[in-house]
């Protein structure tokens, strides 16, 4: 692996999946967020006035959901680049083994906190960065299919031009 290649492509995706583990600590837990979320209602009082503790728990469950979802979209995104660097054979399927590797990490990551007291791992917290990591698959898949058209059309383009 060049070095240039490492740095571009693979560092950044460790980087990003150092940032997940760490995350998936005491630092990372729902009583973090949750503190977050109170800071945020002491600078503005008036936002938590017209909020019920029932829709104020709602709002920190959806900004931890979302931080999975979002977390796994990146990685996701991450390992495309790193595969499609690959060799050819791999780069073939880099949006498969993109998915899978999300997936798997997430699945690790959950096991993990069984060993981190005040964590609890959750199946539908893998389920949840299993889809962020699709839903980040299935846009590279379209951004390049519409890329390698665009390619495509140029040299179309270009041929018909050489032949006018």
């Amino acid at each position: 692996m060049t070095s240039l290649r490492f740095r571009r492509f693979f560092l950044p995706l460790l980087l990003w999946l150092s940032v997940i583990f760490y995350l998936s600590t005491r630092a990372g837990s729902d009583e973090r967020t949750t503190s977050l979320l109170e800071a945020f209602f002491r600078l503005f009082p008036a936002a938590m006035q017209h909020l019920s503790m029932e829709q104020i728990t709602g709002i920190d469950f959806t900004i931890r959901k979302t931080a999975h979802f979002t977390e796994y979209f990146i990685v996701s995104v991450l390992f495309v680049r790193w595969y499609r660097s690959c060799r050819l054979r791999v780069r073939d399927r880099a949006l498969l083994f993109a998915w899978l590797s999300a997936t798997l990490y997430a699945a690790s990551d959950e096991f993990h906190q069984i060993f981190v007291p005040g964590r609890t791992p959750k199946v539908t917290d893998v389920c949840i960065d299993s889809t962020g990591a699709l839903a980040a698959v299935l846009i590279c898949a379209f951004l390049l299919r519409r890329r390698n058209r665009s390619k495509r059309n140029r040299v179309l383009i270009g041929t018909a031009t050489e032949v006018a």
